[in-house]
């Protein structure tokens, strides 16, 4: 949710609206050969287009960092924790730790703080402007850990070399 999803769905209708294209929904492209040949696939069919341009959008993956307890519930990546949030109404926490490093980030920040979550930290805080006046700014720090028994409870943050915890559901 935020900005950067109405910009692509305006860019989905414009290009809707546009006889000469046509869309093929939920088709994965598997390479580029010559001709230039594009096969795309969907789980039953495979259709080769043959384009007179290719133009090579990668899109963005969202990568779960790796660190011990990245796989508690209450850790979650950023646009999962935005969808909750925004689109489906629940909350992601009432105490919440946002590591963010991308204008992306900061958007979910934007869209969980709208939503009424808690934010208590923001890391790194690059985007220091952005941070609410309730949360702490950890300028130079890192996620290094997140602790809990069935689920998150804390992050350990590194910060300026020094360890230190924060108490978070989310």
């Amino acid at each position: 949710p935020g900005p950067t999803l109405d910009a692509v769905r305006a860019l989905e209708t414009r290009a809707r609206a546009t006889p000469a294209i046509e869309i093929l929904a939920r088709h994965a492209a598997l390479g580029l050969f010559d001709g230039p040949t594009v096969p795309l696939a969907t789980s039953d069919e495979l259709v080769q287009v043959r384009a007179d341009r290719v133009v090579v959008a990668t899109g963005a993956t969202e990568s779960h960092q790796l660190f011990p307890g990245n796989d508690l519930p209450g850790v979650m990546l950023g646009r999962a924790a935005s969808a909750m949030a925004a689109l489906h109404g629940v909350p992601v926490g009432r105490r919440v730790v946002v590591v963010a490093s991308t204008a992306e980030g900061v958007e979910h920040l934007r869209v969980l703080v709208a939503t009424g979550a808690r934010v208590v930290a923001l890391v790194p805080a690059a985007f220091v402007d952005e941070v609410p006046h309730e949360a702490e700014a950890i300028l130079d720090g890192e996620l290094v850990e997140a602790r809990g028994h069935g689920h998150l409870r804390s992050v350990i943050v590194r910060e300026l070399g020094e360890r230190r915890r924060i108490a978070c559901d989310a």
